[in-house]
């Protein structure tokens, strides 16, 4: 990912991520196969992808707040990151992606960025870029108060459908970043040990052999 180092600044990205990777823009689709130490797991048993039922999305929260707890122990002090693309967006000014996430997710207090233009990255054209003469705009969002049940609950919602992508749980002097997409949960943590040690508590959700980031015995 060919970044504009001098574009990542405490102005357009989070403090909690920058000190973590300074010379990287937070689009984990990409990020993850930088870095070291990523983990995914599934967020339904035998690795389904797509919620049809009540008990699916039970499921889903029940393993989302079980990560959340089990790497961030108290959640009072983790954030919600939100990614606003432009060409995604029906607003990009601040008071439209206030207004977008609190009827989306329910949270009304945001921090709110200031945008970056990642210009043309190859990596990012067939996810976000509609035009392959436009620029990547962005903009992230994080939540400025307790994360709730029934946030968790509307973001899996959302997430589920592509309606929100790239959404990330972070916590002030925490190493460990928790992610979300449609299908599961993209984990980048510090070291090697703790990525075991986190595979090895939920390896029945671990993606199944032969499957993407699986991890082959």
């Amino acid at each position: 990912m060919e970044d504009k180092l001098s574009i990542l600044t405490s102005k357009n990205i989070p403090d909690s991520w920058l000190k973590l990777y300074p010379n990287l823009v937070p689009i984990i689709h990409v990020v993850r196969d930088l870095v070291e130490n990523h983990l995914r797991l599934h967020w339904l048993p035998n690795s389904i992808q797509t919620p049809t039922t009540k008990k699916d999305f039970q499921e889903i929260y029940s393993r989302l707040a079980s990560i959340l707890n089990y790497i961030f122990d108290d959640l009072s002090e983790a954030s919600v990151i939100f990614t606003i693309f432009k060409s995604d967006s029906k607003g990009f000014e601040n008071s439209e992606i206030e207004l977008y996430i609190k009827e989306l997710v329910g949270i009304s207090r945001l921090e709110i960025m200031e945008e970056i233009n990642l210009g043309k990255q190859s990596l990012l054209n067939d996810y976000y870029d509609d035009d392959p003469k436009d620029p990547i705009l962005v903009k992230f969002a994080i939540s400025a108060e307790k994360i709730k049940s029934t946030h968790l609950s509307r973001i899996i919602k959302y997430v589920s459908t592509d309606t929100l992508t790239n959404i990330l749980f972070i916590k002030p002097n925490c190493s460990t970043i928790v992610t979300i997409y449609d299908g599961g949960f993209d984990i980048i943590l510090p070291t090697y040990d703790q990525k075991k040690l986190l595979a090895n508590q939920y390896r029945d959700w671990l993606p199944k052999p032969g499957m993407p980031y699986s991890i082959e015995e």
